[in-house]
């Protein structure tokens, strides 16, 4: 066989040699015909020597050019090839190896199954080990490893274990928000949590946009599926927001009927419409206690945008139960208790305004400020609400009787932006005009030392249990520490003033900007904002969120709800 195949070369080989004869000797009379035209063409032509030698050195200099381009060509394209070649041997090394030891693991799993006694090795660990191990698994490895057997699938099911996972992620509070019945485990919890989480991030969610106001929106208060809208063209909204889209309405699970009556009342009844009043009395001309030049602020519609209406309106995602007139100007604040029901507002015409939500009536009007009221907040559960203005001081109400208890006073030409207070409202903060927060202690009224930092004057603020957060016209927001009035982080990512924020009192921080972004972060990292929303036309006054929405109100007279637990999403 083998000389036989030589054999068999010997004469492939002479056939090509023979052929390659011929190819030669092909080549030599076109060479030499081609040698006859040429001296043919020089002598009819006249064509001097030297110039016959220029266009042949020429050509021939060209020629030599292409073939090395063709020969670097080809040099190129065998070194890729040899690559890929190379590539290719190592991925079927690779899958031969993979190959191996897919056959080892079944030849141990036929081994296994074959075995009378196929307990599987994590069976054998105490199920308080197995737990605290599977502790440090991410939420990817946990899934995959719930699947291997019933035991571990128990353990990794456990409530204490999806507690402290959900405690480590999202924090006490937000702990205690989420309401668990009976048909729902930590573990569905911490899934559907999971959910709206990454749709904040990835900015997934149903848009609602509500209409009610005329004017520039300036405040929000948010409760539940409750949400109350006030507005520079002198008229307050309530509205009753949808259902979310993930497992309904989680504000609803628990509510009394007398509340469920209530609310069925206000979709069903045919609202009056409110007494006549008069157009909102704007000055032309600044008061005594503004200390720059004329400040004229445009006219508005009047009364609101709803005056005359007599019935409630529906939109996509929310529905309007009741809108409320009574200032004699533009609504600059509010604040709303869903307990005791009371809702609270102030206004350019220097008053705030305690108001019956259930009979949409005017309960207490608080006087004793002398410059338009700037900020207030519920004192909740204490029947108390504090207030601040341009008059330059900040003012604690009794909402019971109307009664002013103290008076606090910033300083002459230190006009109030905002104001805030603790949870035990021991300590009250203002942001102020000439760029600091001020905070004073309640009881006894003396002020603590002033938060120095901002360049700007100070819009918006919130004192929390260990930090003060601060949003200034210098584009940042400053993050302090309570108790020693130390700076700890600074914000600067928005291009213009920061007129709101809200923090949730774990991790997650929202702020809206006069650059028409709201902006959402992650206290525990903010060299950059987890996402960014356009989520107006023009600057954003106001924001609210818990942990299923996000409602935004701004100068394009808007207000818009972000629903991040429904599908499908726009």
């Amino acid at each position: 066989m083998k000389s036989v195949s030589e054999n068999v070369e010997k004469e492939n080989l002479l056939n090509l040699y023979h052929e390659s004869l011929d190819k030669i000797e092909t080549l030599e009379r076109n060479l030499e015909h081609l040698t006859g035209v040429m001296i043919v063409l020089k002598e009819d032509l006249q064509i001097k020597d030297e110039q016959f030698e220029f266009l042949y050195s020429s050509i021939r200099a060209q020629t030599e050019q292409t073939a090395q381009s063709r020969d670097c060509e080809e040099q190129n394209l065998r070194s890729r090839v040899e690559l890929l070649e190379g590539l290719l041997l190592q991925r079927d090394a690779e899958k031969e190896q993979l190959m191996i030891r897919l056959s080892e693991a079944n030849r141990k799993l036929i081994l296994l199954s074959n075995t009378k006694s196929s307990t599987c090795w994590f069976n054998s660990i105490p199920d308080e080990i197995l737990r605290k191990s599977l502790m440090y698994l991410d939420d990817k490895s946990l899934s995959m490893i719930s699947c291997v057997n019933k035991h571990i699938y128990s353990c990794a099911s456990a409530d204490n274990l999806w507690i402290t996972r959900f405690r480590a992620r999202w924090g006490k509070s937000r702990q205690f928000r989420v309401r668990k019945d009976g048909n729902r485990c930590w573990r569905t919890l911490y899934g559907s949590c999971h959910f709206i989480d990454d749709n904040w991030q990835k900015q997934r969610a149903r848009v609602f946009e509500c209409k009610a106001h005329s004017g520039t929106v300036t405040c929000l208060a948010l409760c539940g599926d409750r949400m109350v809208s006030g507005s520079d063209d002198g008229s307050m909204a309530s509205w009753e927001l949808g259902e979310t889209g993930l497992y309904g309405s989680p504000y609803r699970q628990g509510r009394s009927a007398k509340e469920r009556e209530r609310d069925s009342s206000y979709m069903s009844a045919h609202l009056l419409p409110p007494p006549s009043l008069p157009l909102a009395q704007l000055v032309e001309q600044e008061p005594s206690w503004w200390g720059g030049g004329a400040w004229r602020m445009r006219r508005s519609g009047g009364a609101g945008a709803e005056l005359g209406t007599g019935s409630t309106s529906r939109q996509q995602g929310c529905s309007k139960l009741r809108t409320f007139h009574g200032h004699g100007g533009p609504v600059w604040c509010l604040d709303y208790d869903p307990v005791s029901e009371q809702l609270v507002s102030g206004s350019y015409d220097r008053t705030l305004k305690v108001w019956d939500t259930c009979s949409g009536s005017c309960v207490h009007t608080l006087r004793g400020h002398t410059g338009w009221v700037s900020s207030l907040m519920l004192l909740k559960g204490q029947d108390k609400a504090v207030s601040s203005s341009w008059d330059c001081t900040v003012r604690m109400w009794s909402l019971e009787d109307g009664e002013l208890l103290h008076t606090l006073s910033s300083g002459p030409g230190n006009a109030l932006y905002c104001v805030g207070a603790s949870a035990d409202g021991r300590t009250v903060g203002a942001g102020c005009r000439q760029a600091q927060v001020q905070r004073w202690d309640t009881e006894t009224g003396i002020p603590r030392e002033p938060l120095l930092g901002h360049s700007k004057e100070v819009h918006c603020l919130q004192l929390c249990d260990r930090v003060v957060l601060s949003g200034s016209g210098d584009a940042s927001v400053k993050v302090w520490e309570a108790s020693s009035g130390k700076c700890v982080t600074t914000i600067r990512d928005h291009t213009a003033t920061v007129m709101t924020l809200q923090f949730d009192n774990d991790f997650r921080l929202v702020t809206g900007s006069y650059d028409k972004t709201v902006k959402v972060w992650d206290m525990r990292n903010t060299q950059a904002a987890l996402t960014t929303i356009a989520a107006h036309q023009a600057a954003v006054f106001c924001i609210k969120f818990d942990d299923y929405r996000l409602v935004t109100g701004g100068a394009d007279h808007s207000l818009k709800v972000f629903d991040f637990a429904s599908q499908p999403f726009v």
